[in-house]
């Protein structure tokens, strides 16, 4: 059997996204949304974090992370 190793093309460099997890509390749950896009990512966290609310519910949480 052969092996194959999957790797990301040199052009294409190392995977990065960036994650926004919204936290609503009971009965609304939790949204995570992971973006590509660096500058999109901030400004979402940005609009998020001064609205606190999302779908007719107040944000109890907000996060944002950096994955690779």
């Amino acid at each position: 059997m052969k092996e194959q190793k999957r790797q990301i093309p040199k052009l294409l460099g190392t995977a990065v996204s960036w994650q926004i997890r919204l936290d609503l509390g009971p009965g609304g749950g939790t949204i995570t949304m992971i973006y590509t896009n660096r500058d999109l990512a901030q400004r979402d966290y940005q609009r998020h974090k001064s609205t606190m609310s999302y779908g007719g519910h107040w944000i109890k949480g907000i996060t944002y992370d950096e994955q690779t």
